[in-house]
């Protein structure tokens, strides 16, 4: 399975086949027991202080950099939280596949996937409601997450061409590809490359530009 890139299917046959137990130290000791610390991608990206920030990681490098400021952590379980809080003054942090903090409740394989959206029904329609009223920029992602696609293809007939998603890609990607990205998802691609290297300097880049912008017109 993991030959063919079928990793949700690959995860839900470990998940059946291991002791829950081992499977949650497992899963503790490699995402949340590690002393990790943030890249500095990870702190470009807290500098352009985005308003929302939906990651589908649950590991906590990012939530750390931010506990400190005015940033409000939520899970895909507390959808009132989330809406409350986007109408405040403070910063959301959406993981919308739960945190390494309970590995009971994470999304991880394709079963836990298919449960959620069952079972919070509330949560995938505010994912749709943002997906229809801003603009989303995907970074250190590859369009093969079940979840956002879903979302995606939900509104690909309410969403204008004009006013597209981008999505941040290592260059070398088939245009084919690329063009169905754009018709399927209304997701235009914006590459970086030859290594990861340019991609940390394309977010320096971005966040300076950023900034600037909210200097120029006294944005806060």
């Amino acid at each position: 399975m993991i030959d063919q890139e079928n990793y949700l299917l690959a995860l839900q046959a470990i998940y059946d086949l291991c002791d829950s137990g081992a499977f949650s130290k497992y899963l503790k000791d490699k995402f949340s027991r590690g002393k990790f610390k943030p890249s500095s991608v990870h702190k470009a990206i807290k500098e352009i202080d985005s308003k929302i920030v939906i990651t589908t990681n649950f590991d906590k490098i990012y939530d750390n950099l931010c506990k400190e400021s005015h940033y409000v952590i939520y899970d895909y379980q507390k959808t009132k939280s989330i809406i409350a809080n986007i109408k405040s003054p403070e910063n959301v942090i959406i993981k919308a596949h739960g945190s390494i903090d309970d590995t009971d409740e994470i999304i991880f394989t394709s079963k836990q996937y298919y449960q959620a959206q069952e079972k919070y029904p509330d949560f995938y329609s505010l994912l749709k409601a943002l997906f229809q009223t801003h603009t989303v920029l995907f970074l250190g992602y590859s369009l093969n997450d079940p979840d956002i696609n879903l979302v995606l293809q939900s509104i690909r007939n309410t969403s204008s061409s004009a006013a597209p998603h981008y999505i941040v890609i290592k260059e070398g990607i088939s245009k084919h590809i690329v063009k169905h990205w754009e018709d399927t998802y209304n997701v235009r691609c914006l590459e970086y490359g030859p290594s990861y290297d340019n991609f940390q300097e394309n977010i320096e880049e971005l966040k300076n530009l950023v900034l600037g912008l909210r200097e120029e017109r006294n944005i806060p």
